[in-house]
């Protein structure tokens, strides 16, 4: 084969590919784009990633509810709340700043359970 087929197959494998991506991307669910669209928010703010890293490692590592606490407020107040997350989990996240850290057997483990579900959407 010449150049030119290789250049003719190279076009038209872009193309067909081009238009499955479009094909797939008609058949997201609204809960995939809004995944969609948080990971890109995430991916497009690095100090984000590193506070989502950080949040995990912190809600994770002990299972003292006042301590995970004290330690997701510590790093909230230090970093402040990614941009990455949705409107709703900006307030979520400001309420448990607010309330939430003050009662942490009760808003701990559902702080974890939310990041359990949203990283197994992922």
């Amino acid at each position: 084969m010449s150049t030119p087929d290789f250049k003719l197959i190279e076009a038209g494998a872009l193309r067909l590919a081009a238009s499955w991506q479009d094909r797939a991307n008609e058949l997201l669910s609204a809960e995939e784009k809004a995944i969609q669209d948080q990971m890109q928010r995430l991916l497009g703010h690095p100090m984000d990633r590193v506070v989502l890293t950080r949040l995990i490692d912190q809600c994770f590592r002990s299972h003292d509810y006042q301590r995970v606490a004290d330690q997701v407020n510590h790093l909230l107040s230090l970093y402040g709340v990614p941009d990455f997350f949705s409107r709703v989990e900006r307030l979520l996240i400001q309420m448990f700043l607010g309330m939430g850290r003050h009662f942490p057997q009760f808003s701990v483990p559902r702080l974890v359970e939310k990041m359990r579900s949203s990283s197994s959407r992922a």
